[in-house]
């Protein structure tokens, strides 16, 4: 999870950057937890502590990067 955080950080600042270009923001973020297989049980509903937990860390990281990238919803 750190390492991925960390790669997006990288990538929000260049998507920033781009912003301050065109003026172009973001409808809304998402932390996309449908696809990968650990959540095919859930998500915030999983059974699974860890599939929950990470589910939470990833819903955090995506309000915070779609509050920087002035997301609209």
């Amino acid at each position: 999870m750190k390492e991925s955080n960390e790669n997006l950080d990288k990538v929000v600042e260049l998507a920033a950057a781009l912003q301050q270009e065109t003026g172009i923001t973001p409808l809304w973020g998402t932390a996309q937890l449908f696809k990968h297989p650990k959540y095919l049980n859930g998500a915030a509903t999983s059974p699974s502590i860890h599939a929950f937990v990470d589910a939470a860390a990833q819903v955090k990281k995506a309000i915070e990067v779609t509050h920087k990238l002035n997301g609209k919803n």
